[in-house]
């Protein structure tokens, strides 16, 4: 199972435009340019942990801050977890691994500071 995470324009709903990327669960031959994230439950145990730690929400905690708001709270969650330095195997469920996950994210925040997180259930 998975959850997926989009940074999405605030007024056309869209999936922000990023640079070429082919990270996440679901792998998209040649990338793709729009702000979307297959992230693996496995990793919910460091979100919990790292992202919201007071609320034990994880990821939900950025549903729809915006980029600019969701810089700090990714930036406190990857040091949390002691930097992005993901296994070769996506799906363990390692600090690194979800560190890398919210690097990603962080990386579209600083971009799009003006787009806004939406995270599926």
């Amino acid at each position: 199972m998975s959850r997926w995470v989009y940074l999405r324009d605030r007024v056309t709903n869209d999936p922000v435009v990023v640079p070429i990327h082919s990270e996440g669960g679901t792998f998209v031959l040649g990338g793709t340019t729009t702000a979307e994230l297959n992230i693996t439950y496995n990793y919910g145990i460091h979100f919990r942990t790292a992202v919201a730690p007071d609320h034990g929400i994880g990821l939900q905690a950025l549903d729809g801050l915006s980029g600019k708001a969701a810089i700090p709270i990714l930036r406190a969650a990857i040091e949390k977890l002691g930097g992005d330095h993901p296994d070769p195997d996506y799906w363990k469920p390692t600090p690194g691994n979800a560190a890398h996950a919210l690097n990603i994210m962080l990386e579209w925040s600083e971009a799009k500071p003006e787009g806004v997180w939406e995270i599926g259930q």
